[in-house]
């Protein structure tokens, strides 16, 4: 579905963007939601477990992408991220929806429930 290297510390789930050009690639593929995040954010070390349980449960309906924003800031510019983490619910390459803060598992299901029926 996203043809970018898996994360190998993620089990494969989860999928690290580091170019505008694989940003491009991944957002093509119908429901992705990028998460945008600082390997030292606290709140954006305590959204990766919920959010891998969401790629576990979502496995094949919605690809999952991380952007770490301190290594890509060109890519966090242009979606204008000022607060981490910030996710973003994208289909067929055009945003949806866009959280800031930590979600919880059950808000971001629904979301992503809805995304997959628009």
């Amino acid at each position: 579905m996203v043809l970018i290297a898996p994360i190998p510390e993620k089990n494969g789930s989860m999928q690290e963007i580091t170019s505008a050009k694989a940003l491009e690639s991944a957002l093509g593929n119908g429901v992705v939601l990028v998460d945008f995040n600082a390997p030292d954010c606290g709140p954006c070390r305590a959204q990766e477990p919920i959010l891998l349980k969401l790629a576990t449960r979502y496995s094949g309906k919605v690809a999952f992408a991380m952007i770490h924003i301190d290594a890509h800031r060109d890519l966090a510019a242009q979606f204008r991220i000022r607060s981490i983490p910030t996710l973003i619910v994208f289909k067929e390459r055009s945003e949806i929806l866009r959280l800031v803060g930590v979600q919880g598992f059950e808000s971001l299901a629904a979301a992503l429930d809805q995304a997959l029926v628009k």
